[in-house]
């Protein structure tokens, strides 16, 4: 074997190295789109979760006429709910377009369309804990705290099931809008009924039994609850709420957008 062989057998490139250059590529052309190189677009990025936070207290404060409980601030009780639905969101509603929006790079033969939904999730989380942890230390600095969870693992613990439920929601709808695109209206339409029955506005303990009985149903409820327990030291949670249920749809759902995506795969290359 020649030198110059030996030289290009030792440059090629692992499959690893392959997906690592793959994705990181992916996540800077992702970058690029959201912010379009302009100072603009990271300050609105800090700036919209904490508008949103502001508009939810002053509906509480409105509605209720408080803004503390049971010796935590509500600001605080809105952060820890909204942080991980952020997050699922974000995913559900951006990886449903990832594949369409990386389809002119498919005809590499690298880029498959996991890789535009690994660079999705990877840059949104991302972001998203970016955001968490900047709205976080301006909300100590006026004052409100507790900054730090009170359970920083299981805290962790419940984003991570949140961002594999929008990671797998997100896959099943990519998949779905191949076929129909008229479900893309579906996310936006579910939003905030989703904010509404998940707890993450307002807290639902006063609900009657029998309602709550059937909220329970949601797995995004129980998620809410458990990060506002692992999140505020004196929380009390809804009754009948837990960590298991989610689990279970979690394990679901991902089998589900694993086996579409493993059935179109294909189809979502060549549309």
């Amino acid at each position: 074997m020649s030198l110059s062989a030996v030289n290009q057998v030792l440059k090629r490139r692992t499959p690893w190295q392959i997906q690592k250059a793959v994705v990181f590529a992916l996540v800077m052309r992702e970058l690029k789109t959201r912010f379009g190189g302009h100072w603009t677009g990271v300050f609105w990025m800090f700036a919209e979760p904490i508008a949103e936070l502001m508009m939810f207290l002053w509906m509480n404060t409105a509605i209720r006429g408080r803004i503390s409980r049971d010796g935590y601030d509500f600001i605080i009780f809105l952060l820890a709910g909204a942080t991980g639905f952020r997050m699922f969101r974000a995913l559900w509603g951006r990886l449903s377009h990832a594949a369409a929006a990386n389809r002119g790079l498919f005809g590499f033969k690298q880029v498959k369309p996991m890789d535009a939904f690994v660079a999705r999730t990877l840059l949104y989380v991302a972001m998203e804990v970016a955001i968490f942890l900047m709205t976080a230390l301006l909300l100590a600095r006026m004052g409100y705290g507790p900054l730090i969870p009170r359970d920083i693992l299981a805290f962790m613990g419940v984003l991570i099931l949140f961002v594999l439920q929008g990671l797998s929601l997100g896959i099943m709808f990519a998949v779905l809008l191949d076929l129909a695109p008229r479900l893309d209206l579906v996310t936006s339409v579910l939003t905030m009924p989703l904010m509404v029955i998940s707890g993450v506005i307002f807290q639902l303990h006063d609900l009657p039994p029998a309602v709550i009985q059937w909220l329970l149903y949601n797995p995004l409820l129980h998620l809410v609850e458990m990060s506002r327990l692992a999140y505020l030291p004196t929380y009390r949670p809804l009754q009948g709420a837990n960590i298991y249920y989610p689990m279970m749809w979690v394990i679901v759902t991902t089998t589900l957008a694993l086996m579409l995506y493993r059935w179109r795969h294909r189809q979502l290359i060549a549309s």
